[in-house]
């Protein structure tokens, strides 16, 4: 148990002190952990011959709200998947793990070499610059958008200045040459004038000529 306490930032209590389970034997205890991390599935445990083996941990308090995937009781929907596959990953054999690793290479078109440190390291770099290609195509249909967004506000802007210009200048010759439809009810009024002038003036010439009868002059 002191080599648990090494590996992991627990705080444990077993009985009794220190106790060494044999094969196939179980033992209890009772440790204190941050709940805003994923609980421990199981770890590698040394064998006696030498070699490791995955030991399985069984939480006899786990919480109903324990998510099954990151293991995680305070659950991060953004992490989860995250999470879940260090998960998984932690516990790969060291064949799986080099699997693992070689398939990444090839997804990323890394050449294999037998330094898995360096061969880790030029598959992260690949990585982020397959991020940043990404982000730099999705950012430029947006600058194309705002682009052609600010060519419909200046073409609308230049439109709206020569509407402005035309109305004003319309304007100044209206009110320079009066147009007729400005004055149609006046010619209208005078037309009809006119025409009642010449109804009347039949009738003022009949009594005209009438007027020299009367007086004897015909």
């Amino acid at each position: 148990m002191e080599a648990v306490l090494k590996r992991n930032p627990w705080t444990i209590s077993t009985d009794p002190p220190n106790c060494r389970p044999t094969y196939g034997s179980m033992i209890s205890a009772r440790v204190k952990i941050d709940l805003r991390k994923p609980l421990f599935r199981g770890g590698w445990w040394n064998t006696r011959a030498g070699g490791v083996t995955w030991v399985r941990y069984h939480w006899e308090r786990q919480p109903h709200n324990l998510c099954p995937h990151c293991w995680t009781i305070d659950h991060n929907q953004e992490e989860c998947a995250t999470v879940a596959h260090d998960l998984k990953v932690r516990r790969y054999t060291n064949e799986e793990y080099i699997n693992y690793i070689h398939d990444l290479s090839t997804s990323y078109n890394v050449e294999i070499c037998e330094d898995m440190d360096l061969l880790i390291q030029r598959i992260c770099e690949a990585s982020k610059q397959q991020l940043a290609a990404q982000e730099d195509g999705h950012e430029e249909p947006r600058r194309t958008k705002r682009s052609r967004s600010t060519e419909d506000e200046d073409a609308e802007s230049i439109e709206y200045s020569e509407n402005n210009e035309s109305t004003t200048h319309n304007k100044q010759n209206s009110a320079k040459n009066p147009s007729c439809t400005e004055f149609d009810g006046m010619e209208h009024d005078l037309i009809e004038e006119g025409e009642n002038t010449a109804k009347e003036s039949p009738q003022l010439m009949d009594e005209a000529a009438a007027a020299p009868k009367d007086l004897g002059y015909w």
